[in-house]
Order: structure tokens, then sequence, then C-alpha cells
């Protein structure tokens, strides 16, 4: 299938305005005025497309174009359409307006398909306001409950479970969202790479093979405090100086697991009572190591804790690491791999195997039915930035492997 692409677009725009930033980006925080506005506007898109819209009561947004015969299980579609602060445009959104645009153009040119296909929207994919990433798809895959949504609290002491009952919405009934993504024939998000592989491979289509799992460490150094003109060198424990040596710890450790397709990196340092005369006796640190093979993962862990136990004997200061959170990696669906390949094919269209770096709502869904991702290329790799951007031209050939592939499934018994 085609994609008119300035129409679509057009339609995109609609969305993506929402919350705009003078930069050329937008923000729609999870339930923020923003993103209610625009899962209003997705919400009326699809009832006058003629689809059957349902709005279930944790969040998700659900819309099913009937198959020639009902009492087959759906093939699934969708991502999600809330946003980091100040973001770009096609994180998400994209993926959810190419599966409605196929679904659209299915039923306007009335393309044959034995399976109903529906399209989910999950809520609270971004951590960016409620500090916990994935959570639509985390409850209906029962990975967390309700009570985990009232543990999930902003900046301004509101929780995931009030911001949800606050629109009417009902937290605590999840049963038919988990029954409706368990009897699901399979499930296909198409995504932005968030990553510079593709487009410096010249290659338009990935077909992810695992997504990798984030283990996040908090890291604590103590040292003394000291007046930074009249301590001695030779006398200073210096907390920031020891973070400094792990930072680069951490980057050599991220290096050398990168065979196994491992990352490390510190991503936070901050100072307990920081003074601009005073050595920091302090330092607290973020890690987040992510990776698709958990024995790699572990290693880096490892690593992290031998460095910093030799980082403390040498400078004679303390420290700890606490696992803020531990994931597994997980593996994509060979039968969905399969099928995107010979969509590829079929359409003449270069693709790369390859891991996704960044967590996504599939990784929830994959162990409850086959599931499948498709990265297309974003410029320069940028994402969660005003500055991402896509071409035209990946956002068809994404289109043409994505609307292939829907109607691929849908026409299995």
């Amino acid at each position: 299938m085609k994609l008119d692409t300035a129409e679509f677009l057009e339609v995109f725009e609609r969305i993506a305005s929402i919350g705009a930033t003078p930069d050329g980006g937008c923000e729609r925080l999870s339930m923020s005025p923003e993103d209610i506005e625009a899962r209003a506007l997705l919400t009326g898109l699809l009832e006058e497309e003629g689809f059957a819209v349902w709005r279930e009561p944790t969040g998700s947004i659900w819309a099913r174009l009937e198959g020639e015969d009902p009492s087959l299980a759906p093939v699934l579609v969708g991502s999600h359409i809330d946003t980091v602060r100040n973001a770009g445009k096609y994180d998400g959104l994209l993926g959810v307006m190419l599966g409605y645009w196929a679904m659209r153009q299915i039923r306007r040119e009335k393309i044959p398909h034995r399976r109903p296909i529906e399209l989910v929207v999950f809520p609270t994919e971004e951590s960016a306001r409620f500090n916990y990433p994935t959570v639509g798809s985390k409850l209906l895959a029962g990975r967390v409950g309700p009570d985990k949504l009232r543990e999930c609290i902003d900046a301004g002491g509101v929780s995931l479970y009030d911001a949800l009952r606050a629109q009417g919405l009902d937290p605590d009934d999840t049963e038919p969202g988990r029954r409706r993504l368990r009897e699901a024939f399979c499930f296909a998000e198409l995504h932005i790479e968030q990553g510079p592989s593709l487009e410096s491979r010249r290659t338009p289509i990935g077909i992810v093979e695992a997504i990798a799992a984030p283990t996040r460490l908090t890291v604590e150094i103590t040292g003394e405090y000291a007046h930074s003109g009249a301590c001695p060198m030779h006398l200073r424990r210096d907390a920031l100086a020891a973070a400094a040596e792990l930072i680069l710890a951490v980057e050599k450790i991220g290096r050398f697991e990168s065979v196994n397709h491992s990352v490390a990196a510190v991503t936070r340092c901050r100072l307990v009572n920081e003074s601009m005369n005073v050595i920091p006796g302090h330092a607290v640190l973020g890690i987040d190591i992510r990776g698709i093979d958990q024995d790699s993962i572990d290693r880096c862990v490892e690593g992290v804790r031998r460095s910093l136990r030799k980082i403390c004997s040498t400078r004679g200061v303390r420290g700890g690491v606490e696992v803020v959170s531990k994931d597994s990696p997980v593996q994509m669906s060979p039968t969905m791999m399969h099928a995107i390949r010979k969509c590829c094919e079929h359409c003449r269209l270069p693709y790369h195997l390859m891991p996704s770096g960044a967590g996504h709502d599939a990784m929830n869904v994959a162990p409850l039915t086959d599931t499948g991702m498709i990265f297309i290329p974003c410029k320069n790799g940028v994402s969660h930035n005003p500055a991402e951007s896509v071409e035209p031209s990946d956002i068809e050939a994404g289109y043409q492997v994505l609307s292939e592939l829907l109607l691929d499934r849908a026409k299995h018994r």
C-alpha cells in the first residue's frame, strides 16, 4: 500500500502540534491537558472513520477494524502519544498514526482480510511526569498492579492513579484490557530508531531482534568535607574526584561490553551540600546499564562494584551501590521477524536486523503474543529533542512495510 504523504503529514501535524514548544518540538506529559487534548482528537478521528472505539478503563484507547471473521483473534498495532519534556514530534505518535492510516486505507479501499485489525494506544509510556516508564502496557500485561500507580507521583505530588481517576478512568478495572491483550493474535509496533545506526547504514528499515533491558543503579560516595583552600592536597577525601574516576570507569566498562550490544553510562551526578569553597564530601550518581544479553549486563554491574571498591580503597572514601531497578531483555517473536523480513523483500526495501537500546511498549506485550518491531531512521539519531526529524521517504518506507505486515498477519486463519 502506498502512502499519500502530504495528506498523512497534514493529519499527523494536527496531533503533533498539540503542546507545541517555541523551538519546534512538543510536550504532552502523561495525563496533562495537552495529552488529554491529543487523546480526544485521536479518538475523534477514529470515530469519524467508522472504527469501533473503546476507551479502556485504565487509559488505553482501542479502535477496531472488523475482519471477515470477527471470531478470530485480532492483529494489533500501536504505540503511545505522550511525550517527554521538550520532545520531538515523532517518538510514539508516528507509529500510532501510521497504524491508524493503514487501517483507514484498508477500510476505504475495502481490501479483504480475514482477521480484525485493532489499534491500541498505550498511556504513560514515557516516565517524564510520573517517573516510571511503559505503565499502560505493563498494567495490561499484568507486570504491575493498580497499587503501583499510587506510587508513581509527579513533582506536584499527584499520583498517576489519581490523575487517571480525575479523567473518569478506573485504574482498578484492569481485567477487560488484560483479556483483550492476552487474546490478540499478534502485535506490531513501528517506531523511530532513536539512534544513528540505520541512517549511518543508509538502510530504511530496521527489524528489531530484541529490546534491551535497563538495570539502574544509584551509587553514593562519601568522603570528607573540607575547606578547599586550607586542606592540603594529600589529606583530601574528595567525593567528586572519586565520582569522576567512577564515571570514566563506567564508560570503559560500557565500551568493553559493547561487542555484546551492552551500554553503560552515568546519567546523573549530584553533590550534597555543595559550595564553591568546600571540597565535596558526598556525591550521588545514577547509572543506566542496558543490553540484550543478561550475562553481559551482569558483568557491567559487577564491573561497577569492582571499580568502586578500588576507587574507595585508593582515595580513602566510602561507597555503596543500590540496584534501583532491573528488567530482563526481551526477544522479539521469530515469526514476526520473519514476516517483517518477507514484507521488506516484497516491497524491495533493504533492512537491518538490530537490537533496540530503548524500551518500548512492545517489550511488555511480547510475553503474551507474537510481537514485532519495525524501526525507521531519524535524522542524526536524535530523539527526545525538538531536533527529532524523519525524512518523508523513510515514513513512506515504514508505512509500506507496516501496512503489508498487517495485511499479511490478518489473512492468516
